[in-house]
């Protein structure tokens, strides 16, 4: 599908004839004068431009229909900017803003968390500045060496750079001869084993106090307070059919077991105070 769709696209580019420089000049003219046709004839006389460039990123023709879109958008851009006294071609002019567009495309694509594309483009200028300091010196750039090669502010050059990720598997091999994976040492902060030792005895009190109620009491908590972990807790309806009684019994006994529970905690209270 995606190949045909790429077949028609070139079919389809193929119908606009190339401009020659003083075509183009006109034409810049009038989109200086905001004449959208203008921008328009410029854009679908340069669509070859953008597969050529397009071809370069993708071997297969899985996403170049996408990558072509990213080019054409770049291509607009440029085509609504251009102005006979920049004294080039557009194709020369345009070549760089579709290539800036299908590569953010494409680092996009590829990155498992979106950052604004400025500050992305920022973070691969400081690693190609790591990479030609380290060759030059020996040694890992300082921030203030990079802020200085790159004609920036060191607070602002720190600050961009926290947007800066590398992404690592949790099963990955903490070094070569571990056993271990990163998953193995990284802490779980969302655990508590106070929190769950407090759960526990909390659970085991009631089923305590539980224990102490009437046959029928304890049958009514247990499936009106879910005890069992069922998909929902039974209704007084679905109890009274189980035990052959009304639903205003079933109510009863439910009110009557609380009531019985809460004299249990009192009583307990009370003979822990006295104490």
């Amino acid at each position: 599908m995606e190949e045909e769709l790429f077949g028609a696209y070139c079919k389809m580019a193929d119908r606009f004839p190339l401009l020659n420089a003083q075509e183009e000049k006109e034409l810049a003219k009038r989109v200086a004068s905001g004449d959208k046709s203008a921008v328009e004839k410029l854009v679908n006389s340069n669509l070859k431009l953008v597969i050529c460039i397009a071809r370069k990123f993708s071997a297969s023709a899985d996403c170049i229909m996408d990558i072509i879109q990213e080019g054409s958008l770049g291509l607009l851009n440029a085509a609504e900017k251009y102005n006979e006294n920049f004294n080039t071609r557009f194709s020369t002019y345009a070549y760089p803003w579709v290539l800036q567009y299908m590569v953010r495309f494409v680092n996009n694509k590829n990155s498992l968390i979106s950052i604004p594309h400025k500050k992305e483009e920022f973070i691969r200028r400081v690693e190609n500045a790591q990479s030609y300091i380290y060759r030059e010196t020996g040694h890992e750039a300082t921030s203030g060496e990079l802020a200085q090669y790159l004609d920036v502010e060191e607070k602002q050059l720190k600050k961009i750079m926290a947007y800066s990720y590398s992404v690592k598997s949790l099963d990955a091999a903490i070094n070569d001869e571990d056993k271990y994976c990163l998953s193995d040492i990284l802490a779980d902060t969302k655990f508590s084993p106070e929190a769950n030792f407090m759960t526990q005895e909390r659970k085991r009190i009631v089923r305590e106090i539980l224990s102490l109620l009437s046959e029928s009491e304890q049958k009514v908590l247990k499936e009106r307070f879910n005890f069992g972990n069922n998909f929902k807790p039974k209704t007084l309806r679905e109890i009274a059919e189980e035990l052959h009684v009304s639903a205003e019994t079933v109510r009863q006994i439910e009110f009557r077991g609380l009531k019985n529970m809460r004299k249990i905690i009192d009583e307990e209270l009370e003979l822990i105070l006295v104490a």
